[in-house]
């Protein structure tokens, strides 16, 4: 999570939505910045309400908004399924280990994801965690579809004064499809209608 409080901006940072990029874009900006740790990287809009934004209102008056990225629900999980399937995790020995999906395929993987029994990973927040707030509606003020960044750099442009350079970083390992058998994308479809409700509203 980053804060600018002079520019009036809060980062909720969502896994696997090019955060890391956009952390380097803009910590030169940013009084507050929440990284290395995930749990306060990837702090949710409720999280800040609760912990961030008391803070902010000590030390600045001016509104701040709150901004996120939205990824299509389906190819968001891919991507969480190809980050954990790096080589690196593969290794018993490595600190992340037990997140390792490179042993299964992308259907074990989905339909672990969205049953209610036991998974074989740890779970991660769904995208709706991050931006609705405990009362269930979406709390942050600006949110934009993953595959639209040129929205998002035009509104963070203007945000700042200054043309931003926005790196890719931290990018999930390419050279694997999605082939999802069809039953299996319509239990997750299901699963996901929360996220598709967001998704499909946005720009």
């Amino acid at each position: 999570m980053l804060v600018s409080i002079n520019r009036g901006l809060c980062f909720v940072c969502m896994p696997k939505c090019a955060s890391t990029s956009l952390e380097a874009a803009l910590e030169p900006f940013c009084e507050i910045i929440l990284k290395k740790n995930p749990t306060i990287k990837h702090m949710t809009v409720a999280d800040y309400y609760e912990k961030v934004a008391p803070i902010v209102e000590v030390v600045g008056s001016r509104k701040i908004t709150t901004f996120s990225l939205f990824r299509e629900p389906m190819e968001w999980l891919f991507s969480w399924y190809r980050y954990r399937a790096r080589e690196e995790l593969a290794n018993p020995n490595h600190v992340n280990h037990k997140n390792y999906t490179g042993d299964i395929s992308f259907n074990d993987f989905l339909m672990s994801y969205v049953s209610d029994g036991e998974v074989s990973f740890p779970r991660r927040k769904r995208q709706v965690d991050f931006v609705m707030t405990p009362k269930g509606i979406v709390g942050v003020d600006k949110i934009f579809r993953y595959e639209r960044m040129d929205l998002l750099k035009d509104f963070l442009e203007k945000k700042v004064g200054k043309s931003l350079n926005i790196p890719k970083k931290n990018i999930s390992p390419s050279g694997v499809e999605m082939n999802v058998d069809p039953k299996i994308m319509k239990m997750a479809e299901e699963y996901l209608k929360p996220e598709y409700e967001i998704y499909n509203c946005l720009k």
